[in-house]
């Protein structure tokens, strides 16, 4: 149980759901005291050290089926990158099939899905949430939560959760503490632009979205083709861009920004301190105007680094 509970993590834990994440120590020994006795199955040991060494990367992308052979290798081709973990009270993964949340199931290890970008995908074919798959098993071994905040308005602020009646209970307390409450007029906002104005919404924020990300890719093929490569995002807001070895994005950042193109540094999504030469590109609130002038200075950049440490 020890071993296969050092083997499921996901490099995004640390970056991807911070609220939560801060709240996962105050949790640790609720999983021993209440969840165990409402059905809801949490690790045996929960000691919870804040900064686990972690090795896994943040882009990796799953093979389609499950394969033969060990349970672990079944975790591994479901989304769960190799790590280092020790004893976390829960897990957040990339993705999961229906295979690896029968295995989380198998071995007692719950599951919080972060599911902000579900509604984005670009073909409109989205794919079934964890919370979905495990209700089907029986229920009650994923915390699923998801935001209004990539469809509607960032702005208010408005999330929800869905878990085990013991856990979300536990939850409102730790949020009670932390703020009071998510603000009852921004709450009564939300639920009234869900109804009306959403649906709508999503479709004209995929097309967009859709149509920007491959002004960027084609921009990345005209002025990055030789010195970079990327990913081909199904949905959301990013690209995923990688650079020679040797070269640091960080670095990179300081002569892009003199040229008015900003970027994310890839490093922090490393917990194991790797990634350096990495960075995330968003096309969701550039113009298409905006992406072509900046991935052409991005590329300029790049080359220009490229000389300096070619230098002898």
């Amino acid at each position: 149980h020890r071993r296969l509970l050092e083997k499921m993590i996901d490099a995004d834990l640390h970056n991807v759901v911070p609220n939560v994440w801060a709240l996962l120590p105050y949790l640790s020994d609720y999983w021993r005291e209440t969840v165990s006795q409402s059905g809801f199955k949490g690790p045996v040991d929960t000691s919870y050290p804040p900064h686990s060494p972690i090795t896994a990367r943040p882009d990796y992308m799953p093979p389609s089926g499950a394969p033969a052979g060990s349970d672990l290798d079944l975790l591994r081709a479901a989304g769960v990158a190799d790590a280092t973990i020790r004893r976390q009270p829960a897990v957040a993964i990339s993705y999961f099939d229906e295979a690896g949340v029968e295995v989380a199931r198998r071995y007692d290890v719950p599951l919080l899905e972060d599911d902000a970008y579900h509604h984005l995908a670009f073909s409109g074919q989205t794919l079934p949430t964890l919370y979905e798959l495990d209700q089907e098993l029986g229920g009650g071994n994923v915390i699923y939560q998801s935001t209004f905040s990539k469809t509607l308005s960032p702005g208010l602020r408005v999330a929800w959760v869905v878990g085990p009646r013991e856990v979300v209970s536990r939850l409102v307390q730790l949020k009670q503490g932390a703020d009071l409450h998510t603000p009852t007029l921004n709450q009564m906002l939300m639920y009234e632009l869900a109804q009306t104005v959403l649906p709508e919404l999503v479709v004209k924020i995929r097309n967009t979205y859709r149509e920007r990300r491959d002004l960027m890719l084609a921009a990345l093929e005209q002025h990055l083709a030789k010195e970079a490569h990327w990913n081909k995002p199904e949905g959301g807001m990013f690209l995923w861009l990688e650079i020679p070895e040797g070269l640091d994005s960080a670095e990179l950042l300081k002569k892009a920004v003199e040229q008015r193109v900003a970027f994310v540094p890839g490093q922090p999504f490393h917990p194991d301190g790797s990634g350096a030469n990495t960075m995330r590109l968003s096309f969701s609130n550039a113009s298409p105007e905006d992406i072509r002038v900046g991935i052409e200075r991005l590329g300029q950049a790049v080359r220009s680094m490229l000389r300096v440490v070619s230098r002898p």
